[in-house]
């Protein structure tokens, strides 16, 4: 005669499961609202630990054989990074599920979507008033990264969203570092038009580099979502940065505002420029408060 012997297990210490980690089964996937070489972002669902559910965008990415593990990584680490955030301003991230393949990053739905498409979309549209909040609202979120010691690296009207109230919140941290100062090692691909000179040069990033890419998205929301040095190359760009010479600002931007980014924020010499805090400190005089 035979006995069966049968064991049970329990982990006396369990791996628990941070607040931010969530299974796919607590995510529901709805319309598709965008491809891009990582997968696909959708709206959806996410029940929270609190039972409660709330309206995302789900980036979902490619299985692991179409996506390779760096890239996996690098979006693994601008999740990591955005959940520090709290902002108004600051898309937020409700967190990821990566029990299973593809990976989730579950983040805040905005449904304006992308503000340069927003922009070109409702051009002639929009009150000064509003593209002056939208300035505001963007100036808000950067300074709230440069408080936190984060630098974005790529601040552009394309990785700002813009919800129905047309409140502008930043987004896109691939790039985003922490501290005060970053230099690449090799000329990789880079947004020039939307670069300071000393980036363009000697390929320093640093919260003052935000600061002259912002004054570059001032351009953008007053241009309605135009893309700066329309009909010059990056070639001629650098040339024309690296020399001082920046885009103007357009006739509709109001005059107090265009001769601040002309003469502080557009700057050759990044000791000269001023900080986001300061930008703030400034917006009343601005005509902030006028409209």
């Amino acid at each position: 005669m035979h006995c069966l012997l049968i064991f049970t297990f329990a982990l006396t210490n369990p791996i628990k499961q941070q607040p931010w980690e969530f299974q796919h089964s607590d995510v529901k996937q709805g319309d598709l609202l965008g491809q891009g070489a990582f997968g696909e972002v959708r709206a959806g669902t996410l029940q929270l630990k609190t039972g409660e559910n709330v309206e995302v965008a789900i980036k979902v990415t490619k299985g692991s054989s179409d996506l390779c593990k760096a890239k996996i990584k690098e979006m693994m680490k601008e999740a990591r990074l955005m959940r520090n955030f709290k902002h108004n301003n600051i898309v937020r991230i409700y967190g990821v599920a990566v029990d299973e393949q593809p990976l989730y990053i579950l983040l805040e739905l905005v449904t304006g979507g992308a503000l340069n498409s927003w922009l070109k979309a409702n051009a002639g549209k929009v009150e000064v008033k509003d593209k002056i909040n939208m300035c505001l609202g963007a100036a808000q979120g950067v300074e709230y990264l440069h408080v936190n010691r984060c630098m974005h690296r790529d601040l552009a009207a394309r990785n700002c969203l813009i919800t129905k109230d047309k409140v502008v919140k930043i987004s896109d941290f691939g790039l985003s570092r922490m501290g005060v100062q970053y230099q690449i090692r090799t000329a990789m691909k880079l947004p020039i038009k939307w670069l300071a000179p000393e980036t363009i040069s000697t390929f320093t990033f640093s919260l003052k580099t935000d600061v002259f890419s912002f004054g570059i998205v001032v351009f953008e929301i007053f241009s309605d979502g135009a893309e700066p040095w329309e009909g010059k190359t990056n070639a001629e760009v650098k040339v024309a940065v690296t020399n001082g010479q920046f885009v103007s600002m357009p006739p509709c931007c109001p005059e107090p505002l265009r001769l601040f980014i002309a003469e502080h924020v557009f700057t050759k010499d990044p000791a000269q420029r001023v900080n986001m805090s300061e930008v703030i400190f400034e917006a009343p005089a601005l005509g902030f408060s006028k409209y």
